[in-house]
């Protein structure tokens, strides 16, 4: 897909979605679950059990979706990551039990057994899912910093977010 129409493919996307001002992924991810008409939940990342995961995992349960995220990162980070979960989502894309990464369901003992119906976690971005995912948390990102011609008052918080300023 050319990246014109990646673009203009996302922004449809997300035209009925509003993206809160100030912007909050959890109230972006709530008004996701009310647009999809399915609950969902973040859920943190285990940390020190020794397998290799990706930073993030979109889970789809039978009665909710689950998104992963690795609090180890940035804020900034965690929010892209959180972004680019819900674009698969809210791109249609499916993702089938072993399509992605091996997960292990005892690394999430709250998670009922037997629900999983698919898995899409960051393997690498040549794909054109995972591009368009990439490409939608980069839209709702650019839309939470400007509105109109001027940048929003957290534009400033973006390059604390990548570790650099006060």
């Amino acid at each position: 897909m050319r990246q014109r129409e990646l673009v203009a493919r996302c922004e449809r996307i997300l035209e009925c979605i509003p993206v809160p001002r100030p912007f909050d992924a959890e109230v972006f991810c709530d008004l996701v679950a009310a647009h999809r008409g399915r609950s969902l939940r973040l859920m943190d990342l285990p940390t020190g059990v020794g397998v290799s995961l990706p930073c993030g995992l979109w889970m789809s349960m039978d009665d909710e979706d689950v998104v992963v995220v690795d609090r180890r990162t940035s804020g900034y980070h965690q929010q892209q990551i959180i972004l680019h979960e819900l674009g698969h989502m809210l791109s249609g894309h499916r993702g089938r039990p072993g399509n992605g990464p091996v997960v292990d369901p005892a690394l999430f003992p709250d998670l009922p057994a037997g629900t999983l119906q698919a898995i899409l976690g960051r393997v690498h971005y040549g794909n054109v899912e995972e591009q368009e995912a990439e490409m939608i948390a980069s839209l709702v990102l650019a839309r939470a910093l400007v509105q109109g011609d001027e940048p929003a008052e957290e534009l400033p918080g973006l390059a604390r977010g990548f570790g650099f300023g006060g």
